[in-house]
């Protein structure tokens, strides 16, 4: 019985740092976005002048 309890615990905390792996990944690329963005968005507007 108790061994099932420990297997059920691991999968849980598996899970859950897969899913902080995949929210930092998230954030990082959000953030590389951004930064393309803001990178486009000087460009563009060095191309206006």
């Amino acid at each position: 019985m108790g061994k099932h309890k420990e297997d059920k615990n691991w999968v849980m905390s598996a899970y859950f740092l897969q899913i902080k792996q995949v929210v930092h990944t998230y954030e990082q690329e959000k953030d590389r976005a951004d930064t393309i963005d803001q990178l486009a968005g000087i460009a563009s507007g060095a191309e206006d002048e």
